[in-house]
């Protein structure tokens, strides 16, 4: 059987982005996203996009295992 993966949340995001002790305007300059946006994402007032998705996933879960600049 497949198996399912749940989007991330705006909640989830926030939850990583401070585990992973990156600031906010780190993960925004790294995904694209404006600071502006990534926090009404972040605060669930905006939906999450596949495209804000992916490039919040690449940098909350870098390939190499690293968090250069954080």
């Amino acid at each position: 059987m497949a198996e399912t993966i749940e989007p991330l949340t705006g909640r989830d995001v926030r939850l990583l982005r401070m585990v992973r002790g990156l600031s906010m305007d780190f993960v925004a300059e790294k995904s694209g996203i404006s600071h502006g946006n990534l926090s009404l994402i972040e605060n669930g007032k905006r939906r999450l996009s596949i495209d804000h998705e992916v490039a919040l996933v690449r940098v909350l879960f870098p390939a190499d295992g690293t968090q250069e600049g954080a």
